[in-house]
């Protein structure tokens, strides 16, 4: 009987064994799947924003055809630093300032350097209600973006 019970303890250990390894990569695993994605939100969250502009609207055109509603332009990069993943916010409204509709899209350049002015395009499908519309910028992943207008610009 002693060679029977012997098997048994042995298999006994070796699925505490095996239990006891798999316990452990999984602790691993998740410790090392936690790490990156806080490291990653740490750096890509929103930084404090000044009132300070840090974008000049140089020119826009709001225009319409049968199917989409069109807002354009060129907008310039004032600050000192590099802006990543800039959005063009265009807003549309009736002829006496109703809100109608508001798409947005990254501007061409990604990111715009310091001193460098880029084109932006963002397109809606139109609404014959619409006849008048601003633009603003944003992050992608949030955050208004404070913006001068150029003396030339609508």
């Amino acid at each position: 009987m002693e060679n029977v019970e012997a098997p048994k303890k042995k298999k006994m250990s070796k699925v505490l064994i095996i239990g006891i390894i798999v316990l452990a990569l999984i602790i691993i695993g998740l410790q090392s799947d936690s790490s990156p994605s806080q490291s990653v939100t740490q750096t890509t969250a929103p930084s404090v924003q000044s009132d300070e502009p840090k974008l000049e609207l140089k020119a826009f055109n709001c225009e319409y055809d049968s199917n989409f509603y069109t807002i354009s332009g060129q907008v310039k990069n004032i600050s000192d630093t590099s802006l990543k993943n800039v959005e063009a916010l265009g807003q549309t409204f009736t002829m006496d300032g109703q809100y109608v509709n508001s798409e947005d899209s990254l501007i061409d350049y990604n990111p715009i350097l310091p001193g460098q002015t880029s084109p932006f395009k963002v397109m809606m499908t139109m609404n014959p209600e619409m006849k008048r519309c601003k633009v603003s910028f944003k992050f992608l992943m949030g955050g208004s973006i404070s913006a001068t207008r150029a003396a030339s610009s609508n």
